[in-house]
């Protein structure tokens, strides 16, 4: 079993190593689960310096046998993409300064946000939205931040200690 303290030391070490991001956040995430944390999907998301794509995602899901998937993506500021952006709970998060957004999934019930409905039927019960923030003189222009979020398929959510622990753990992650 892994405590939140080996599962930090593996990223920083994976990270040192050069593992690429969907090979940490795989690492990451079986650790995390393997440690006790209910995590059923999970995704981080951060913008890049690009031509072409102003982002990087990186998903997992604990039923996958494989590397977190990675998706690059395009300019979220026009048109269809921003205001699909414009409705995510990252947006709100960005709009209201705060670094956690947290929203039971209801099967039945029209969520706040139009893409937890989704996961209803895949049987999810908790999301946890975390942005970490870098420090000012870190960002770059519109790359502030580390984006990341967390569902459960626990009947129950996430406790308060499992998102006590995913908030701990994320800046680990982050840094890379």
């Amino acid at each position: 079993m892994n405590s939140p303290t080996d599962i930090a030391e593996w990223i920083i070490a994976a990270g040192l190593a050069g593992e690429s991001e969907p090979t940490m956040l795989d690492g990451f995430c079986r650790r995390a689960v393997a440690s006790g944390l209910p995590i059923a999907r999970a995704g981080v998301i951060i913008d890049t310096l690009h031509p072409i794509h102003e982002g990087r995602a990186f998903r997992w899901n604990r039923e996958s046998s494989g590397e977190a998937e990675l998706i690059e993506y395009g300019p979220t500021n026009e048109g269809d993409a921003a205001a699909n952006w414009r409705a995510t709970p990252f947006y709100r998060l960005l709009e209201t300064g705060e670094a956690m957004l947290r929203r039971r999934i209801v099967p039945g019930e029209a969520p706040e946000f139009p893409q937890l409905g989704l996961f209803a039927d895949e049987g999810m019960t908790d999301y946890l939205a975390l942005i970490n923030r870098f420090a000012q003189e870190g960002a770059l222009g519109d790359m502030d931040c580390v984006y990341s979020y967390w569902f459960t398929d626990q009947p129950k959510g996430f406790t308060d200690d499992d998102i006590d622990h995913l908030v701990h753990l994320m800046p680990s992650l982050a840094w890379r």
